[in-house]
């Protein structure tokens, strides 16, 4: 039953986000959460706000937790766009594994390449992970799972068994969660489930972190595989639904902002102010300069046009900002942010 109820969930999930109007800031925006989720599991920290007020050229911790979720999201689209010319494999893993690795002042050598020394389970000090000798035969008995389409297993629990496999060998010396939670996405979209990286299985599984470590450990202690899936099978529902909310709540508001510019916005400045709009739905923390250059206007028409916004409360201003005032759109930020 929850086999049933997690296929159709996706399924509907998928409809969602092909017919999506603003699909790529959708794509964008549950992908960020994904990727923020994610990073929590191995202690980074980090939100949706900060992603879109952290400045590109920074050089500190806050740059370092941006540059972790740039890369993440970076390594999924890369996946994504190998996936239309080759099919899921070992060479794509390592490749995604050295994108979430790239541009780190730490261990930037780790990227994309199996470890040679005895990694320890953050989660878990009791777990002894396989040795060097042992990596090369469970990676390749994994791959051949994978790609076995004999063996008579729903493909969402094989994904379930996947994961459990790629938490317990390990092949990383660092990563290898965030890594395995990006081959559960691209897994789906290899086996059509999904079109789009829309699904933000990461948040369902930070929120009940200590179960999903717990439960991966019953699998190791016990041999209880049947637990662990349906964990699984719970998460991608849960997860699903989370994100079809999410689309139609996105959807809700900017349709309920069109209307007030519509009759509140005078009718010269409607084009303007609808671009206002879009540009704020994707970059919803925003300096008036940053809204001169997207919607290419002057910097007086640009700031009449944040005033006016100001007063219909569609944005609100950082006050803390005594030069280039920093404008929030609250209310898109309250619907991704966890």
């Amino acid at each position: 039953m929850l086999l049933e109820q997690a296929s159709i969930k996706v399924g509907e999930l998928n409809i969602h986000a092909t017919l999506a109007e603003d699909r790529s800031i959708l794509i964008h925006h549950l992908l960020l959460r994904e990727a923020i989720a994610s990073n929590l599991m191995e202690g980074i920290q980090s939100n949706f706000s900060s992603y879109f007020s952290q400045p590109p050229n920074a050089n500190d911790e806050a740059y370092s937790s941006w540059l972790e979720n740039y890369n993440y999201m970076n390594s999924v689209f890369w996946g994504v766009n190998e996936l239309k010319r080759y099919p899921l494999s070992l060479r794509m893993i390592k490749k995604t594994h050295q994108i979430q690795f790239a541009n780190q002042p730490f261990h930037p050598e780790w990227g994309g390449k199996l470890r040679m020394e005895m990694p320890v389970d953050p989660h878990d000090d009791s777990f002894t992970p396989p040795g060097r000798n042992e990596l090369r035969r469970l990676i390749n008995d994994a791959k051949r799972f994978w790609n076995n389409d004999d063996l008579e297993l729903p493909q969402l629990v094989k994904m379930a068994i996947s994961l459990f496999q790629f938490e317990n060998i390990l092949p990383f010396v660092s990563g290898n969660g965030r890594t395995a939670r990006t081959l559960m996405i691209l897994q789906l979209i290899s086996l059509k489930y999904l079109k789009y990286p829309v699904l933000s299985l990461s948040v369902v599984m930070n929120r009940n972190r200590m179960e999903y470590y717990h439960r991966l450990n019953q699998v190791r202690s016990k041999n209880d595989i049947e637990q662990w899936i349906r964990f699984f099978l719970n998460c991608i529902i849960e997860s699903t639904e989370e994100n079809i909310q999410l689309i139609k709540s996105y959807q809700s508001l900017k349709g309920s902002i069109q209307n007030i510019i519509t009759s509140e916005i005078g009718l010269k400045r409607h084009k303007a102010a609808s671009q206002l709009l879009n540009t704020l739905c994707r970059k919803p923390i925003i300096t008036v300069a940053e809204i001169a250059e997207e919607l290419e206007i002057s910097f007086q028409a640009a700031n009449l046009l944040v005033r006016e916004f100001e007063k219909l409360n569609i944005i609100q201003v950082n006050d803390s900002a005594k030069r280039n005032r920093i404008f929030y759109f609250t209310q898109l930020i309250a619907i991704f942010q966890f």
